[in-house]
């Protein structure tokens, strides 16, 4: 397992985006969503708004698993398809407030409740990461790993694409997005 010294969740940092870009390709865009909202989740609600999580899920997002396996700047309008759909499908469907993932803080601002953070570091933690918190506030992970996908009803299938060609796809985007000197 692959452990990430982080010192605090500010955002997606580039010391550790290649080892995160890389863990999410096998998850669904809102297992993606959970785990870039636990990266953000000691910024000040101010920089919790839709723009921000927008740029700070680019960094760590391959070709989505659904259909042709698509990058950020191939859907036609990014942010609402794979940031505000899942804020909104979540209250639109009417889920309990204590069985929600994210907090609506504001107009266009969001963050993980309590449980998108847990299910944020069961995800990382199935795609082989856990993350060493160093900040001021340490709690050890000691959460199990799951051993199933955590997301509900709505997660994404394949679907129609190949799932090797979409594997090969987001190798060459991280080689693209992390070349090697060498």
């Amino acid at each position: 397992m692959k452990v990430l010294a982080v010192r605090s969740l500010d955002g997606v940092k580039p010391q550790f985006q290649k080892d995160v870009y890389e863990a999410m390709l096998p998850c669904t865009n809102r297992e993606r969503l959970l785990v870039c909202l636990y990266f953000m989740s000691e910024l000040p609600t101010s920089e919790l708004n839709n723009s921000n999580i927008e740029a700070n899920l680019r960094k760590i997002f391959p070709p989505s698993k659904k259909g042709e396996g698509k990058l950020p700047d191939e859907y036609v309008n990014f942010q609402a398809s794979a940031v505000r759909h899942y804020f909104d499908k979540e209250v639109m469907n009417g889920v309990d407030p204590d069985d929600r993932l994210w907090e609506n803080i504001g107009h266009g601002y969001w963050r993980n409740t309590e449980l998108g953070n847990d299910r944020a570091i069961q995800i990382l933690r199935r795609c082989g990461i856990r993350v060493d918190h160093q900040g001021p506030e340490v709690v050890p992970d000691t959460r199990p790993i799951a051993a199933e996908p955590v997301s509900a009803g709505d997660d994404e299938k394949t679907g129609e694409g190949d799932v090797s060609q979409i594997e090969e796809s987001a190798r060459i985007a991280a080689e693209r997005a992390f070349p090697t000197t060498g």
